[in-house]
């Protein structure tokens, strides 16, 4: 039998219902890192980008905080993994990125690059009920699913039904720069971002780039962008400016939550977003 306390989520019993919108200015954030060996020659670009990216938050006074996921390594690296920020999985970006600086980037040859099974790891974390879910995934390498790893569908379905997240991809993609408009860094579905318009524009004369990504990036209204970083403040300036023009779409979608067991004891608020639901 399970104490009174354990059998709630905050004031909330198992099987409690309600529906919710999302708060503007909370913010869950998944980062996402393959361990490749490849993936070493940027990690301090990583790094950067996501301090300045909380610094943009702070400044717009988000309630932000971060997890973090690893994949694509040897060993027991392999397999899609959370790592603990202060023995919590959910922590503030100092612990995040101090523990990004000590990853081992080790992966190499025929072991498998999974970042579907981080995708799918990701979407089970316990987010807050009202906070928006973004994923960001750093990668170096195509991807490669782990003998025992998730379907697309499933990570897929993961992503969009049960997370409701949007999922943000800087990848190894090469990205035609467009007439005077300055390098292009990267898209989303509705915008173009370049080093001269990082706040993005519209344009009907790019599509987003092939990849393993396309339809989770097109389905979770997220985005993609280049790993070759020049400037690690840009990319951070233009994740911010299509993370907050999601969080707007966002904000008129009401969720369906409600209070589930889980298999290790600790209950959990489910929030699914649904486009029919009011609240």
């Amino acid at each position: 039998m399970h104490v009174e306390e354990c059998m709630k989520h905050g004031q909330r019993s198992i099987g409690s219902e309600w529906t919710t919108k999302n708060n503007g200015k909370q913010v869950d954030v998944v980062v996402m890192v393959s361990q490749r060996k490849t993936t070493k020659a940027y990690k301090k670009q990583i790094e950067k980008i996501l301090s300045h990216l909380q610094k943009t938050f702070k400044n717009d006074k988000m309630d932000t905080r971060y997890s973090l996921v690893g994949f694509g390594g040897e060993g027991i690296r392999e397999k899609a993994h959370t790592y603990a920020l202060s023995d919590k999985v959910f922590g503030n970006i100092a612990e995040l990125v101090r523990e990004i600086a000590s990853m081992a980037f080790n992966g190499k040859g025929s072991s498998s690059n999974d970042a579907y099974s981080a995708i799918l790891k990701a979407s089970r974390h316990h987010f807050r009920p009202s906070a928006n879910r973004e994923f960001i995934l750093f990668n170096s390498e195509p991807h490669t699913s782990h003998p025992y790893g998730p379907t697309f569908v499933e990570s897929l379905y993961s992503l969009t039904k049960e997370a409701g997240a949007n999922l943000f991809v800087f990848d190894d993609i090469k990205l035609k720069n467009l007439y005077k408009k300055g390098r292009t860094l990267g898209l989303t579905t509705t915008k173009v971002f370049t080093s001269k318009f990082m706040k993005g524009f519209e344009s009907s004369k790019y599509e987003l780039p092939t990849s393993a990504f396309k339809e989770m990036i097109v389905k979770s209204n997220g985005g993609i962008f280049t790993n070759t970083i020049q400037r690690p403040k840009d990319a951070s300036s233009i994740l911010y400016n299509a993370i907050t023009d999601s969080i707007k779409v966002n904000q008129d979608i009401c969720k369906s939550c409600v209070v589930e067991k889980t298999w290790y004891g600790s209950p959990r608020a489910m929030c699914k977003s649904s486009v029919r639901q009011t609240c």
